[in-house]
């Protein structure tokens, strides 16, 4: 009974049946085939898609409809993710770490709007597409990546701020809680709300402070505010 695997070495494929009286032989020979450059054959694009975390309902749910999404295209693509678990650093890795499998493109959902550069450019180096996700990062569309696909989130920062205007008739003392810091999506609402509400002289923020779009963080944020205001 022989099954066979083959690697590729300079576009010439080199069989090795598993069917070998020494299993030494097998690993000291798939070593130095890792050694001299050798990958195994792709017989499937792979998509990478690089999360940043796994944490609160909107970050699961979206987790979930790609994941259905990649598991209805399994006999066309391969699919890999990566989740950076709330740190820029390692979501970092985990992009050099897919471009290193060589995935066919990734999709991306950073962390921070900043932090990510060299990491694009390594991407786009190893002619590898990047679509952004949810979040922005810095770059130029086209460039240091192929598209974003998200929300206005200016827009939805300047519809909340004029809705508080109405509500309030204009008269509020505003704490704010943020989302991640650093994130496109945190700094984007921020200046909606802030520009929605720039003409409202009795509308005053008097605390800001991040919750890192955490109900938890969020809780504990505000107790603490409202004791400093007592």
């Amino acid at each position: 009974m022989k099954n066979e695997t083959y690697f590729r070495c300079s576009d010439v494929r080199v069989y090795m049946s598993r069917f070998v009286v020494f299993s030494a032989y097998i690993v000291i020979t798939a070593a130095a085939f890792s050694q001299s450059g050798c990958v195994r054959e792709k017989t499937k694009k792979i998509v990478g898609f690089s999360q940043t975390e796994n944490i609160g309902p909107w970050r699961i749910a979206e987790t979930n409809s790609i994941k259905e999404e990649a598991a209805k295209r399994k006999k066309t693509y391969d699919f890999l993710m990566t989740d950076a678990q709330g740190q820029t650093s390692k979501q970092f890795a985990d992009i050099e770490d897919l471009i290193a499998r060589q995935v066919d493109s990734i999709f991306l959902a950073p962390r921070e709007y900043e932090g990510l550069t060299p990491a694009l450019e390594a991407a786009r180096a190893a002619k590898i597409p990047v679509f952004l996700i949810d979040r922005e990062a810095a770059g130029k569309p086209g460039e240091d990546f192929v598209s974003f696909l998200g929300s206005d989130f200016i827009a939805q920062g300047h519809r909340v701020g004029k809705w508080l205007a109405q509500v309030t008739d204009g008269k509020a003392s505003i704490v704010e809680l943020t989302g991640t810091a650093g994130s496109s999506v945190a700094i984007d609402r921020a200046k909606g709300f802030r520009g929605a509400i720039a003409s409202y002289p009795n509308m005053k923020i008097i605390a800001t402070q991040t919750a890192d779009f955490s109900r938890a963080a969020a809780v504990r944020v505000m107790e603490n505010i409202i004791q400093a205001h007592q």
